[in-house]
């Protein structure tokens, strides 16, 4: 069944912004869904910013630049650069703050509440093992590196297939993603062809061997998911049950204090648009 969100446009979304501006009369905060709204929320100032649910980054960036294009003040999006910057078609747009990283889950897991949550679930002997958090970043970026690159050449047209539907779960052989399950997991269902398997697995070998910035290329879905997976055992002793993607996301935020919030770049960004913007607010003003 299609949820409502699915049916939604930048044309509905702008309509909405302009609907309530009818009863409100402070700042509006278009973000793409409800995880990055269950993210930001405890910093918004929420007695003058209305945050918008955008069901998707398409309908918030073309919400903001319809609203821009009649003169609407008062809105802002912040919505996740994902492979843009390693494409270097980043779209300059004064009512559009982008993530540091690849999304807002990478955000979190580059600030210092992800290093807390490492440091309380594991052991001393398992992160000197491991060489510390910062390695534990780096052995999970190269892990996932394989399917990473597999959307970003999806994303550059070099491929073209649906990658939804493909998690890093199944494309893992001892928790690191591997070329050919990342083509079985493409064509699952599908019948078999040897030439086109190979071909693509070649293509992904290849492109995998490329440098690349890692907080632009790895998404933070594969990110906490794999992460989940080494929680079992490399960092921690977690059970299978509560090492979900939505759990993890859960423990980081809880642990994301308003100094480390204010670290973020997207803290920053925002705080520059405020005042450029002379009368609207965003984040609490306690935040600093």
């Amino acid at each position: 069944m299609l949820s409502i969100g699915s049916e939604l446009d930048e044309y509905d979304i702008a309509q909405q912004v302009r609907l309530e501006r009818q009863a409100h009369k402070g700042s509006f905060l278009l973000l793409e869904g409800a995880g990055d709204i269950d993210k930001l929320e405890p910093f918004i100032q929420q007695k003058n910013c209305s945050i918008i649910n955008c069901y998707g980054r398409g309908n918030a960036v073309g919400a903001i630049e319809l609203l821009y294009d009649e003169g609407f003040e008062g809105a802002v999006a912040i919505v996740d650069a994902d492979f843009d910057r390693l494409v270097g078609e980043v779209e300059v747009h004064e009512g559009l703050v982008y993530t540091a990283g690849h999304d807002l889950d990478m955000d979190f897991v580059n600030s210092t509440a992800f290093d807390i949550f490492i440091l309380e679930q594991s052991s001393v002997e398992k992160l000197n093992n491991l060489g510390g958090v910062g390695a534990i970043r780096e052995k999970l970026h190269l892990a996932i590196k394989p399917l990473s690159v597999t959307r970003y050449i999806n994303v550059v047209g070099i491929i073209n297939f649906k990658l939804s539907d493909v998690f890093i779960e199944c494309c893992c052989i001892e928790g690191h993603a591997k070329p050919e399950r990342i083509v079985a997991a493409i064509f699952n269902g599908k019948a078999p062809d040897t030439s086109r398997d190979e071909m693509l697995i070649n293509l992904i070998e290849r492109h995998s061997r490329q440098s690349f910035d890692y907080n632009q290329l790895t998404n933070g879905h594969d990110f906490i998911r794999l992460l989940g997976m080494f929680m079992q055992s490399q960092i921690a002793e977690w059970l299978p049950y509560f090492c979900t993607e939505k759990n993890i996301m859960a423990e980081i935020c809880r642990r994301m204090s308003d100094d480390y919030f204010c670290k973020l770049a997207i803290f920053r960004n925002i705080r520059e648009w405020e005042l450029e913007s002379g009368k609207y607010n965003i984040f609490r003003a306690d935040l600093n």
